[in-house]
């Protein structure tokens, strides 16, 4: 009954982490001359706090170069200066509030296109790849324990078998010793007569 339950819930994980996977966040902008544009960044397109283990991914370009500041609660988290594109995704260090500026240093407006992507399932992830981990380090130990077993079980069967040459040979009973003298009246016979030639005495 356990096995079902736990195979359901890790179908409907996945489904919501796909569910939540396209960009939170998507938009135009223009950044005016000498001016900046700047937006909050948070959960589903929603302002707010970013959780400490969550992935910020982003995209962005623009007509001209434009420079790019993401800051989290402790200042600069990631730079990018005098470029008109850039994509990355950083991993949130600290819980808190987050921002990107955009920064227009020419004498024209500038337009950005951008669009970010908050997954709160990182934290997940990693406890996901420590179990697989610790499954793939236990698969391996027990996978060693069953060869070392399976060799000296086969070894301890070579021992008992009897090497050739010391194979066993039954006892067989002793040879009769074959009368070469009459017992009735002691005259030389042959091996192969069944009567004594002197006195007919039956010798077989």
């Amino acid at each position: 009954m356990k096995a079902p339950v736990i195979a359901l819930a890790l179908i409907v994980s996945i489904v919501t982490a796909l569910a939540f996977s396209a960009p939170a966040s998507a938009d135009n902008a223009q950044v005016s001359a000498n001016g900046n544009y700047q937006i909050e960044v948070g959960e589903f397109g929603i302002p707010g706090p970013l959780v400490q283990g969550s992935d910020l991914t982003f995209t962005w370009s623009s007509t001209l170069p434009l420079t790019l500041v993401v800051a989290g609660p402790s200042g600069t988290v990631e730079s990018y200066s005098s470029n008109t594109h850039g994509s990355d995704t950083i991993e949130i260090s600290e819980t808190g509030t987050y921002f990107m500026t955009w920064t227009n240093s020419g004498s024209s407006v500038v337009s950005l296109t951008y669009n970010y992507d908050v997954d709160i399932f990182g934290p997940v992830h990693d406890v996901i790849d420590s179990l697989l981990l610790g499954v793939i380090v236990a698969a391996i130990v027990i996978v060693v324990i069953i060869v070392l077993v399976v060799v000296l079980v086969i070894r301890g069967g070579e021992h008992k078998r009897p090497t050739q040459g010391q194979q066993y040979v039954p006892p067989t009973a002793p040879l009769a010793p074959i009368a070469t003298a009459c017992p009735n009246c002691g005259a030389a016979i042959d091996a192969s007569t069944q009567w004594c030639s002197r006195c007919g005495t039956r010798l077989r």
